[in-house]
């Protein structure tokens, strides 16, 4: 094992490695971002060599099917 890292309270997927940058899918619980607070789901990509963290993609949960 190279790194770990912090992610969210659950993860989806698998980490994918594409293009020199790790992704993995997860939620909003580990909240990277401070000016995003609200549950939804979160792609967060690091560096797979050194595990330092690029950047982050938020997005919104989907509505209930009711």
């Amino acid at each position: 094992m190279l790194w770990t890292a912090k992610t969210g309270s659950l993860t989806y997927g698998n980490p994918v490695v594409a293009n020199g940058i790790l992704t993995v899918g997860t939620n909003n619980e580990g909240a990277r971002d401070p000016s995003i607070t609200a549950d939804g789901g979160v792609e967060m990509a690091f560096d797979p060599n050194t595990g330092k963290f690029l950047w982050q993609k938020y997005y919104a949960k989907l509505p209930a099917a009711g």
